[in-house]
């Protein structure tokens, strides 16, 4: 996993899904800090290092990011991470618009589309 506080230029990108199965990248973000972490290994582990980081679990929202596919779908808003208790994020997908457009905000700043 790689903490990204910046623009990662689509090379960047592209190196980092080749170097997990599928080219699938499992991203976690901090809508307050403005910050991600992405790679391969799970949702969980991505938290840890950024709480570590100083992030709050509060703050942290798991997407997969798909540089591959198409322009507007390449994140997918569903992780087991996003599953909330005793809020009403019981889903695993991020069912509230604004923490959406948070994240597709951090997503922006740090890969470059989504």
């Amino acid at each position: 996993m790689r903490i990204v506080r910046s623009w990662l230029s689509e090379e960047a990108v592209r190196a980092l899904s080749e170097e997990v199965l599928g080219g699938i990248i499992r991203v976690v973000v901090d809508i307050r800090r403005g910050v991600l972490i992405a790679g391969g290994s799970p949702h969980t582990v991505g938290v840890e290092e950024l709480m570590a980081d100083g992030s709050k679990r509060e703050d942290l929202w798991g997407v997969i990011y798909v540089p591959s596919q198409a322009m507007g779908k390449r994140v997918d808003y569903t992780a087991r991470i996003n599953q909330r208790q005793p809020t009403n994020q019981e889903s695993l997908a991020i069912q509230d618009p604004q923490i959406r457009q948070q994240v597709q905000t951090v997503l922006m700043k740090c890969l470059g589309s989504v």
